[in-house]
C-alpha cells in the first residue's frame, strides 16, 4: 500500500527497482508486477547502482541518485545499511 502521499506507480517502480538484481523466485515475481516495464530494458536501469541479493545480506536494492530502494527482512536491511557494503552517494 502506498503511504506518505506516494502514488501506486511510485510504489510499483520502487518494487521493480529493488528487485532488478534479485533473480530469486520472489524477485522474479516483482519483475512481472509493473505493467509496461521490463526489468532488462527499463530506462532507469542504466542510471542505477544495484545491490544483488546474497545469502549473506538477504537484501536487494537499487541506488538511483540520492534515493535508495531496498527489499528484504527489516533486520537484514538494518544490518546491511549499517555495514560497510552499503555506500549511498
Amino acid at each position: 500500500m502506498p503511504v506518505g502521499g506516494q502514488s501506486l506507480d511510485d510504489l510499483m517502480e520502487a518494487a521493480l527497482l529493488s528487485s532488478f538484481a534479485d533473480d530469486t523466485p520472489e524477485g522474479k515475481k516483482y519483475h512481472r508486477t509493473y505493467p509496461g516495464k521490463d526489468r532488462k530494458s527499463s530506462s532507469l536501469s542504466g542510471k542505477c547502482h544495484f545491490h544483488t541479493i546474497l545469502a549473506t545480506t538477504r537484501v536487494s536494492g537499487a541506488q538511483l541518485g540520492e534515493v535508495t530502494y531496498l527489499k528484504g527482512a527489516s533486520d537484514a536491511i538494518t544490518k546491511f545499511v549499517l555495514s560497510a557494503e552499503y555506500h549511498p552517494s
